[in-house]
Order: structure tokens, then C-alpha cells, then sequence
């Protein structure tokens, strides 16, 4: 099952459509969907090569990502998971917290999951600043679970 992420679900898995595979260190591999049905609240996607159990199970936890050419703009201040995937997370004084490992969407809302299961609410009143070139997430505070 596939949990949906995108605004535009009727576009994205469209029989055809192409998605990138995003694991936690690249974003290369191309998939093809061959078939896409609603299940829950998610979808159940089959995509064209991969058609055992066996060749899915290692696609547990990863992203299914557009091309940047593809992409919808979004407003001012809305992001796409991928891109905050491994930023670096810091205070405004520098203290760093770690990196971006998990983006998890909630229904409140989405939250950032750091390394040492520190979780960060993304919310305007924990994110102070996003710098996308310099790859860097100033908060203003942190929230852990532990």
C-alpha cells in the first residue's frame, strides 16, 4: 500500500506515470505504474517489473518522488518531503540536533524526524527558518519524545 503524500494523487499514479524511488541515500531508480486502485487511505500501486511480494518488500519506508521538472510549484513556505530528507537540524546559536531522517504526515500535522528519534513538530512555532541551498533547518526550539 502506498500512502499518500501528493495533492495530486490522480496525476502522480496514473497508469504510465513515471516515479522516482527515493531510499535514504539516492533517488535514481525509475519506476513505471502499471496499476493503481484506492485501498484505505492510501492506494494500492503495481508497478511494471515488480510483481512478487518478494521484489516490494524492499520498497518498505522509501518515496516515490517526481522529477524536479514535473513538480508542482508550491507557495511560499510549503515543501516536498524529499527535499528536507537529510537537512541539517539546528538552533539559531548553532547547537545541531542531527539530520532530517523521516518525514512522518500526520493528520494534525507533519512532523520531522531527527536521528535519536528526536521529533520535531513542523510547525511555524518550532521552524524558524528553511535555507534549501545551504540544506540547514534553524529551529526554534526541540521536541523529544524520550
Amino acid at each position: 500500500m502506498v500512502t499518500i503524500l501528493t495533492d495530486f494523487p490522480e496525476d502522480r499514479f496514473e497508469v504510465g506515470s513515471r516515479l522516482l524511488l527515493q531510499t535514504r541515500t539516492d533517488c535514481e531508480s525509475e519506476l513505471v505504474v502499471a496499476d493503481c486502485s484506492p485501498y484505505q487511505d492510501g492506494l494500492l500501486v503495481r508497478f511494471e517489473g515488480l510483481d512478487t511480494v518478494e521484489k516490494v518488500q524492499n520498497l518498505k519506508g522509501c518515496y516515490l518522488c517526481v522529477p524536479g521538472s514535473e513538480r508542482a510549484e508550491l507557495d511560499e513556505g510549503e515543501f516536498y518531503p524529499d527535499q528536507l530528507i537529510g537537512m541539517r537540524v539546528q538552533d539559531s546559536q548553532g547547537k545541531s540536533f542531527g539530520s532530517v531522517r523521516e518525514v512522518h504526515e500526520y493528520p494534525a500535522h507533519t512532523v520531522l524526524e531527527l536521528g535519536r528519534g528526536i521529533m520535531v513538530p513542523f510547525l511555524r512555532e518550532f521552524i524558524h527558518e528553511i535555507d534549501l541551498q545551504g540544506r540547514t533547518i534553524i529551529v526554534k526550539r526541540v521536541v523529544d519524545e524520550n
